[in-house]
């Protein structure tokens, strides 16, 4: 999300609330070191860094929020929004500022997963009491707020050890789901969506915003998560970039097409800033230009070296808070350009020459401070400016990498857990699947080719090393088929109706085991799918066979449409039957293959606008039955309930009690509904013996999990559990 409104600042007392992770010490105070490409500003220094540092603490961290942790605020005091929440992770991380890191993170974790739509995610606008004043409007996600915050928790591992890393995967996983892969102009593009509302949205195939694309952070999460679509989103970053970066300028616009990259008028969009270079584009000189301070990447340079070279050319002083992308001022601009446009271009200038950059870093000693999105920026600005904006291994070139690829679906845990391991450590790997997968094996430098869960490697060189999953057949990628979960038993489901679908009106009702659509009104669209049953967060992988099996029936004859299709426009079909109901219960069953890109989020719909009769569906599932040579049917333990049993003793404590099918080493996994991994414990067991185990989940929301018992690399069983208190 980008600015709103700017208001006057009013000062509040800085925080030090303090949270148990890791060390108290930071690893690396203000290291203000060289790159290893480009220039910093001569007369930028760690002075004006701390004193701004200051200045924002004191204007903006609030610590009267009750044990929710430390809000990291706009003017007004009582909203803390997303994108703000995450420069503030990122900036306390590097400032070593232990204290206001974990409050602010506490705030994060208790602002997030605050509806059902969020995907676990942090609504965009929020206070104390959960969604900014209970609107509506203001539950969806900010895709780039939570980029920024699993990054800042990456930084915290750098700097304090513990359980940050953990944390950064568990962040990294819930925003993986709105990376979409589409088809534009015969190129196979990655998009990060804008985010999260029960479903994707903010563009996707459709639009985009390319000042939520910081290509040196994904490479970093790629890293650390082992999920190679991180890479391949910051290699496309650059198509994204050149598509939409006028000839001369280089100047971009905070909207634009994802076919194309032409400025994009959102619908409902601000038309004074969506198509110029604005409040959100102003962003990407500095998010784009760490790709080649840290990496060397020469497609960072030549666009950050051609926007700062135009800027220093058209006039430092004649630059504007908005321009047109031919570089006249935009018909929404209303003054100068301050911190939030001053600093990115500065930090742009880094790749150009030290004759700019030192120009620009005299503008930024000068620059506005009149608002909170000037402060907040100002902060990840002068990080970068001054050499406090590292990777670890840029302050410790000693220590050797080891960089594990996840193939299919899984977790490796690494004992230690660090980013970077000293000369000939050693370290063990122990391979866990996710539900219905199962491990196959080790491949690369150090691995020896195992197919054991657990391998020990020495690091005496930097390692490539790949944790191949595959997928099991008979696993039902449907959440609560049974409509037997949740308020209403629509956990997982949204029904699609109202003003927004062509002003049809209809409502739900559930029982055993079904769910009954009764419809009022048919949409005045026309469009069947104006009225629509559907479950996002559907896994469908290229080149894999998959069986759609359901019951239905209606109160009178009449058709329905059942589909799988891209969660976002274009709305890309993978799947469509049209079936004939009667008031007579049938099983209905389709096979299909996904011939089209693998889609992690795809979305499974029941279409109903074409007829008044009610329709009454239950018992869906949709299970994975063949596959290709990368992702194929696995010989494995079938997954069983019996002999498992589970109780939330508190939203803190789960006790599990089940019984050991092999000796040795033996892990507990609690996940969320949608895959999310929250914790994790190894055992050492005896076949045959029961064993009760409390695991220790820390706070989380209410709602379902689901616990499951792992050995041999393989689920060996698996229950879900509700915490309600």
């Amino acid at each position: 999300m980008s600015i709103k409104k700017l208001f006057a600042a009013a000062l509040v007392c800085a925080a030090s609330v303090s949270v148990a992770f890791g060390q108290t010490t930071a690893k690396y105070p203000l290291q203000s070191i060289s790159y290893p490409h480009g220039y910093k500003p001569a007369s930028v220094d760690t002075t004006k860094l701390k004193t701004w540092y200051d200045g924002w603490k004191s204007g903006h961290l609030v610590t009267t929020c009750t044990n929710k942790g430390i809000m990291a605020t706009a003017d007004d005091h009582n909203q803390v929004k997303v994108e703000g929440v995450g420069w503030a992770l990122i900036t306390t991380a590097y400032m070593g500022d232990k204290a206001n890191f974990d409050g602010i993170y506490r705030f994060y974790n208790a602002s997030s997963n605050l509806t059902p739509n969020s995907g676990g995610m942090m609504s965009w606008l929020v206070d104390c009491n959960g969604i900014y004043q209970n609107n509506s409007n203001n539950e969806g996600t900010a895709t780039d707020g939570d980029l920024d915050v699993a990054f800042g928790l990456i930084v915290a591992s750098w700097q304090w050890g513990g359980s940050y890393l953990d944390s950064a995967r568990s962040v990294i996983g819930r925003v993986r789901q709105l990376i979409t892969t589409c088809d534009t102009l015969g190129t196979n593009l990655s998009v990060i969506a804008g985010g999260y509302n029960g479903g994707v949205w903010g563009g996707a195939c459709n639009y985009t915003d390319i000042s939520y694309y910081t290509p040196a952070f994904f490479r970093v999460f790629a890293e650390v998560s082992g999920d190679q679509a991180w890479n391949k989103l910051a290699d496309d970053t650059y198509t994204h970039l050149e598509r939409n970066a006028h000839g001369t300028t280089g100047l971009v616009s905070d909207w634009q097409s994802v076919m194309d990259g032409a400025p994009f008028l959102r619908n409902g969009g601000d038309s004074n800033k969506d198509e110029y270079y604005s409040y959100d584009a102003c962003r990407t000189p500095w998010r784009i230009s760490l790709d080649y301070l840290w990496n060397g990447n020469e497609r960072a340079k030549a666009w950050a070296t051609k926007i700062s070279g135009w800027a220093h050319g058209h006039g430092i002083s004649n630059l504007r808070d908005g321009h047109r992308l031919d570089g006249t001022s935009s018909p929404g601009s209303s003054g100068s350009a301050g911190m939030a446009f001053l600093g990115a271009l500065a930090v742009g200038a880094m790749t150009n020459s030290q004759t700019i950059v030192n120009d620009f870093g005299t503008a930024v000693n000068n620059a506005s401070t009149s608002h909170w999105y000037q402060r907040y920026l100002g902060n990840v600005y002068l990080l970068a400016l001054t050499g406090n904006m590292w990777r670890e291994d840029l302050v410790l070139p000693t220590g050797v990498k080891l960089n594990v690829v996840i193939d299919g679906k899984g977790f490796v845990k690494r004992s230690p857990d660090k980013y970077l391991y000293a000369k000939d450590e050693t370290v063990t790997l122990t391979a866990a699947p996710d539900l219905g997968y199962t491990f196959e094996g080790w491949t690369g430098e150090g691995s020896g080719g195992s197919k054991e869960a657990a391998i020990t490697v020495t690091m005496s060189a930097a390692r490539n090393i790949t944790a191949k999953f595959s997928l099991s057949s008979g696993v039902n990628f449907v959440k609560n088929g049974d409509f037997s979960q949740g308020a209403g038993g629509m956990q997982d489901w949204t029904l699609n109706q109202g003003s927004n679908y062509g002003n049809s009106s209809a409502s739900s009702s559930t029982a055993n085991g079904s769910i009954t659509i009764n419809i009022t009104t048919l949409p005045t669209s026309g469009n069947n799918w104006d009225i629509q049953l559907v479950q996002p967060s559907l896994p469908l992988l290229k080149g894999n066979t998959y069986v759609v099996t359901f019951e239905a029936s209606a109160a009178a004859n009449r058709t329905m449409e059942v589909m799988s299709q891209l969660a976002a426009s274009p709305w890309t079909s993978y799947f469509s039957e049209t079936i004939e109901l009667t008031t007579t219960k049938q099983t209905f069953s389709f096979e299909f293959e996904m011939d089209k890109n693998d889609d992690l989020n795809a979305r499974l719909g029941f279409n109903l606008g074409n007829n008044l009769a009610n329709v009454t569906i239950g018992n869906i599932s949709v299970m994975f039955a063949s596959g290709g040579t990368s992702i194929r049917t696995a010989a494995t333990q079938p997954v069983k309930k019996s002999g498992m049993t589970v109780t939330a003793k508190s939203r803190n404590a789960i006790d599990v009690r089940f019984n050991a099918r092999s000796s040795g080493a033996t892990e507990l996994r609690l996940y969320g509904l949608r895959g999310d991994l929250i914790t994790k414990t190894v055992l050492q067991t005896v076949a045959g013996r029961s064993y009760t185990h409390t695991l220790n989940t820390g706070k989380i929301p209410r709602g379902f999990y689901v616990v499951t018992v792992n050995s041999n690399g393989a689920v060996i069983e698996h229950s879900r559990v509700m915490l309600s208190k």
